[in-house]
């Protein structure tokens, strides 16, 4: 018996496209010690070597957490599985490079906010009048994970928002507006404990003049995601409780308005679609092995600069 998908993991990721795994076909499921949650829709499988066999599924979805990332993809490339793996490939920009001499054509990298009614809305008003300048302004402050989560610790773990927030924001940025030329992190806020960036403050540069400034952290208030959008007649915004599925997507063109509905359901219906297509070469928009690394490039110039100038965490 062959299931159409391996999931490995069963954390925030997972409850969260649970019900997109479902159409997606018979899934296979291991947990790594990441979750209290569990899955009797999907078959269970003890193990992670169990899991990753050709033989046993037919491709294999990584969502744990970043520091094992590498070593998982590398064992289901060797295995001659595609995965789609959770955001950033990995904790360290050698690591990920270190993955070069596999056949990385068989690897996605799960940026579900491409599929996003937002960023169809936004890179569609780019495209039209791609010379001229533009702006985007990103806020994005999500849920803290909670003292000792993987995500709160130091980036030898995966934590910080930088690795957690800001691959989603980075790989949204590049993929809508184009190439960041400039990066610059101009406010960075540090866990003296953990050493893991909590809040930073990012302004791209973007080819053709376009320009974004990016907030990102963990919320010390209301959790809330905003994003606006301005380009020639056009204004566009989104907005989100962080703590709901669902978000509003305002657009304005002169004196014309329309106010889209948009479900976190619907980016993970999408995503996962494409991916199966991505499995059998023809993915759509899926962020493939080079989007991942660029995006993993302008995560280690940020960190490296944080790192270069910040004091060293307390013992």
């Amino acid at each position: 018996m062959t299931y159409d998908l391996g999931v490995i993991g069963g954390g925030v990721a997972i409850q969260m496209a649970r019900r997109a795994l479902g159409a997606y076909g018979r899934i296979a499921i291991t947990y790594l010690e990441d979750t209290r949650n569990s899955y009797p829709e999907f078959d269970f499988v003890g193990s992670v070597d169990a899991l990753l066999d050709r033989r046993v599924v037919d491709a294999v979805y990584i969502a744990t957490p970043v520091a094992t990332h590498v070593q998982l993809v590398r064992r289901a490339l060797e295995a001659g599985l595609p995965v789609l793996l959770e955001k950033p490939i990995s904790v360290d920009l050698a690591d990920a490079r270190s993955l070069g001499s596999l056949d990385t054509s068989r690897i996605a990298v799960a940026f579900r906010k491409r599929y996003s009614a937002v960023a169809e809305a936004v890179k569609a008003t780019r495209q039209a009048y791609p010379d001229d300048p533009c702006e985007l302004h990103f806020t994005w402050l999500a849920p803290h994970p909670g003292e000792g989560h993987w995500k709160t610790g130091g980036r030898a773990t995966g934590g910080g928002v930088c690795l957690d927030i800001g691959s989603h924001v980075l790989d949204l940025v590049e993929y809508c507006l184009g190439e960041v030329q400039e990066l610059r992190a101009y406010e960075v806020r540090v866990d003296q404990v953990t050493g893991s960036d909590e809040y930073i403050r990012l302004n791209l540069a973007i080819c053709g003049g376009s320009e974004a400034v990016v907030d990102i952290g963990w919320a010390t208030g209301d959790p809330l995601q905003i994003i606006t959008f301005a380009h020639r007649e056009t204004s566009i915004a989104w907005i989100k409780d962080a703590l709901s599925p669902n978000s509003l997507l305002y657009v304005v063109m002169g004196s014309q308005a329309s106010r889209t509905v948009c479900r976190r359901q619907h980016e993970y219906d999408r995503m996962l679609h494409d991916f199966r297509s991505f499995t059998s070469g023809r993915g759509e928009i899926i962020a493939d092995w080079a989007a991942g690394m660029r995006n993993m490039e302008l995560i280690s110039r940020i960190l490296d600069r944080r790192e270069s100038s910040s004091p060293a965490p307390a013992d």
